[in-house]
């Protein structure tokens, strides 16, 4: 299905001892999109945000730097703007605000109006809109790829789309669930939008396809045709300077799909949300059993899943989305696995592969932002990547593992285990791809380093298709400016080393010592190892912290014996000899071109 490409196995992986949000659960967290700043949610109605670096010995280490109050309820998502100029913050109640990045010129009372306090004032971000529009608990949100929109879902059943300039307007309600929406996922080109629900569905918003006449489809038929050779000889010119071959097909593709004249007259997401309608519903597969007789069975966990979160995530390119809290059954008669599906865009017919041997469910999935180059080391590929001409790397959350994958072999590059006493409830990557972070409702953070070479080769973006440029390149946007004491902080953090062993919060007090457990170094083992490790018997339970290495997650676990509160027993894993895939003989993911080219043009 894939070439099994051998990387380099220096990350490093630290639960970090400090008070991220006193003793309350931390249910989310995320990067800036160019500063690295990380920001934490959680039970304590508070958003908090951070600097991360590597100590001297290699593992990461925080610094706290601000703390942004004024929910009343529980924090259950934090995700900033694409520009990284705006933090959405969802809670419980049905709370959802807007903080934008404060500049030194500000003031308590110049501009920041009678939302904001004295102390807010002074931090790096300000409280600017509250919106207004759910009547229970939020419980995700993510922004649209141009900034113009951001998408809340809700215990309420609801999807709402919001316009974050000014004091932030509802735009339009999607009801097509019949549960609690735990998860949403914009497309990275804006062309789709997925929520997932409790009601074992995963919902597809797309545009609507623009009705055309022959003449009118005629005439832009001819206007692609044409930049596409424009386009392709742009390219081969480009490859003669360079050195290199290979891309000019990608490149004369994707001149279909973004022409000059549609790029020019293309329009922000939240002009076109009125053109989304339902276009497609994600919820079973048709299975075999060894009678020859079939059965459409389920393919998510149903509202039994322990936990508030289903965080779906879209590669950096937008060719594929690989969607949590899914369940696999090799034929009706066979009990049902945990995994993760992965959609083609476009394709929402049937999953193209999904990620086998997970021994709990799947909470959680995020693609690292980073591009990297192709390696056909191990072979050619042959699985649903095989015309991708770069690789793209994602971390997959269980309940109490994070497992880290990329789209050049079917096994894992490293599997973390054992990190948390509690579920995993989110994941964040930064924006160089160096730090992976995990949150966990056992009131700590993780963060897993990794070092040049870990995770492959950045590749460069300017030999990457157009239409990939567009939405892998960072932002031109400056670091964001502390004012205050935020300033102080921050340039304290540039200067000086983080002191870890002293263990100190903001302040410089010592936490309180009953809410610190001491914990060991986790240190990935090669998947190729064969070693078995400890379970834990359920979510909320406590599990010993042994010194066994990780299992190769590449190997479906399956557990055995008795649960008993009073009684905790480990349950042993028993790797199964081959995993579990689905079947492939579609073909695999076409050019990422060929996937966009029918969308763009409907428009």
């Amino acid at each position: 299905m894939f070439s099994d490409v051998p990387h380099p196995s220096n990350m490093k992986a630290k639960t970090i001892q400090v008070v991220w949000h006193g003793k309350e659960p931390v249910y989310s967290l995320d990067f800036h999109p160019t500063s690295g700043l990380l920001a934490t949610a959680g039970a304590d109605k508070e958003v908090k945000t951070w600097r991360v670096a590597n100590d001297e010995t290699g593992y990461p280490t925080v610094e706290h730097v601000d703390s942004l109050v004024g929910h009343s309820k529980t924090v259950n998502c934090v995700r900033f703007s694409p520009d990284g100029q705006t933090i959405a913050s969802a809670a419980d109640g049905g709370e959802l605000m807007l903080w934008v990045a404060t500049s030194p010129d500000e003031v308590s009372g110049k501009v920041a109006g009678n939302l904001v306090s004295d102390e807010e004032a002074s931090a790096g971000y300000r409280r600017h809109a509250v919106l207004r529009g759910h009547v229970d608990d939020v419980m995700d949100v993510a922004w649209s790829g141009d900034g113009s929109a951001l998408i809340s879902g809700s215990i309420d059943n609801q999807s709402i789309v919001w316009n974050p300039e000014g004091a932030g307007k509802l735009q339009r309600k999607f009801d097509s669930h019949k549960h609690f929406v735990q998860g949403v996922a914009w497309d990275p080109h804006c062309q789709y939008f997925l929520t997932i629900s409790a009601d074992r569905m995963c919902k597809v918003h797309a545009l609507k396809p623009k009705k055309q006449s022959n003449k009118q489809k005629a005439k832009a038929k001819a206007a692609e045709e044409a930049g596409a050779v424009e386009a392709a000889g742009a390219e081969k010119e480009k490859e003669k300077e360079m050195g290199s071959e290979g891309t000019a097909t990608t490149a004369a593709a994707t001149a279909t799909t973004l022409s000059p004249a549609a790029a020019a007259a293309k329009k922000t997401t939240l002009e076109r949300i009125n053109e989304f309608f339902c276009a497609d519903s994600i919820s079973k597969r048709v299975a075999g059993s060894a009678s020859g007789d079939t059965k459409r069975v389920h393919l998510f966990h149903d509202e039994t899943l322990p936990s508030f979160f289903r965080r779906l995530s879209w590669s950096p390119d937008g060719s594929f989305v690989v969607i949590p809290s899914g369940v696999y059954r090799e034929d009706v008669e066979s009990p049902e696995m945990h995994t993760a599906y992965m959609y083609a865009r476009g394709k929402w017919t049937s999953p193209i592969a999904h990620v086998p041997g997970q021994t709990k469910p799947v909470v959680a999935v995020r693609f690292c932002p980073v591009v990297f180059e192709r390696s056909d080391d191990g072979g050619a590929r042959d699985g649903p990547f095989e015309n991708l001409p770069y690789t793209m790397v994602y971390a997959v959350a269980t309940l109490d593992s994070v497992v880290i994958y990329d789209t050049a072999s079917s096994l894992p590059l490293a599997a973390f285990c054992q990190l948390h006493y509690d579920s995993i409830s989110d994941l964040a990557w930064s924006k160089d791809g160096k730090f992976l972070a995990v949150s966990s409702r056992d009131c700590f953070c993780s963060i897993i380093s990794f070092e040049d070479g870990d995770l492959g080769k950045p590749a460069d973006v300017e030999t990457l298709p157009q239409v990939v440029q567009d939405v892998v390149r960072p932002p031109a946007v400056a670091p964001i400016k502390a004012a205050g004491k935020s300033a102080a902080m921050a340039a304290t953090a540039a200067t000086a080393p983080l002191n870890v062993a002293s263990n100190e919060n903001a302040d410089g007090n010592q936490p309180r010592q009953e809410a610190v457990v001491k914990r060991r170094k986790i240190v990935p083992t090669p998947v190729g190892d064969t070693a078995t490790t400890p379970g834990k018997d359920a979510i909320g339970e406590a599990a010993h912290v042994a010194s066994a290495p990780a299992p190769p997650v590449s190997s479906t676990m399956t557990g055995t014996g008795p649960k008993d509160a009073s009684k905790k027993k480990r349950i042993t894993p028993q790797p199964v000899s081959k995993p579990a895939t689905l079947d492939l003989a579609s073909g695999g993911i076409a050019s990422m071109a060929a996937l966009m080219g029918q969308a763009e043009a409907d428009k």
